[in-house]
């Protein structure tokens, strides 16, 4: 597979775009843009047509990106910018029963992939756009996917089977080096804001390293001979475990515990894991409450804040 720089993912409501969308990102390293955060205002008001393509455009313009999202008006100026397109061709019972789903899982706030003041709602319209969307959109999309240039490339995805076949094909993006705000991995951004997402046993395994680290002042290397008294002072309040599993997951060190927690938790909780990057480059910013763009210098402090931690 040749490697993807601008991917565009589009399908019915209710198929699976936004949550899809963030596993490849997390899976490829590639900025997420969720175009629903960016066209709707507080209120679910729209953005106006105009500036709405001014957006697109922008967006489009740039070197590396995911984007999800169907928006009809602008896709023929996002097919063309891409190298990849992922059409999320489920069947309608399943988006119909997915759309429901969200409904209720969100009742009276607001989703993660659209702005603060957008709560989830569904209606007859909508139902009915779904409804339609094999016989009314459907044709149309296949059609342009058929009339891609041959640098670009369609990808047709009709089940979950066929999505995590696909996703487990996509190379995971090597590692980026730790720095500053602004350049950190993607594995400590995550193993930092979500921790509440982690399992008994990695939190075990956490608390195992957290107080050999507080014992010797400093990740212990292999081979460490720990200060007895210190040690028991430590497993007497139940934060050195004695268990030997945890004691040999934590033997591969904080870095590689860190980095298995956090792919885990993308894997597992996509939905949950709000990725925060910077609207005019893409950087992912050092937090998901951010808005200050320490790699560009960017600001989005007018816009809503998001409920997404």
């Amino acid at each position: 597979m040749r490697p993807m720089r601008r991917v565009l993912v589009i399908g019915s409501g209710g198929a699976g775009k936004s949550t899809f969308a963030a596993r490849l990102a997390a899976r490829t390293g590639l900025p997420l843009v969720h175009l629903d955060a960016l066209f709707w205002r507080p209120g679910w008001v729209q953005t106006p047509k105009e500036e709405w393509a001014r957006v697109v455009d922008g967006i489009a313009a740039r070197d590396r990106w995911i984007m999800d999202g169907n928006y009809s008006g602008t896709l023929d100026r996002r097919l063309a910018a891409c190298d990849t397109v992922v059409f999320l061709d489920f069947p309608r019972a399943v988006c119909l029963w997915r759309v429901v789903k969200r409904r209720v899982r969100f009742h009276r706030r607001s989703r993660p992939d659209v702005p603060e003041g957008c709560d989830e709602k569904l209606d007859l319209e909508f139902l009915r756009w779904i409804w339609n969307y094999p016989r009314n959109r459907r044709p149309g999309v296949l059609t342009k996917l058929a009339a891609l240039r041959p640098d670009q490339r369609a990808v047709v995805l009709r089940s979950d089977a066929e999505v995590e076949a696909f996703l487990a094909s996509v190379p995971e993006a090597e590692p980026e080096p730790e720095g500053p705000p602004g350049t950190t991995t993607l594995e400590r951004y995550v193993f930092q804001h979500y921790p509440h997402l982690m399992t008994e046993r990695e939190r075990a395994v956490h608390r195992h390293l957290t107080a050999l680290f507080e014992a010797n002042g400093a990740p212990p290397p292999p081979g460490l001979t720990y200060d007895p008294e210190e040690m028991e002072r430590k497993a007497s309040r139940h934060w050195i475990s004695r268990d030997p599993e945890v004691i040999v997951e934590a033997r591969e060190g904080w870095d590689a515990f860190r980095a298995r927690v956090a792919r885990r938790i993308l894997r597992d909780h996509p939905a949950e894991v709000y990725l925060n990057h910077c609207p005019a480059c893409g950087a992912l910013t050092w937090t998901p409450t951010a808005r200050l763009c320490l790699v560009c210098g960017h600001t989005w402090f007018h816009l809503p804040r998001d409920r997404r931690m």
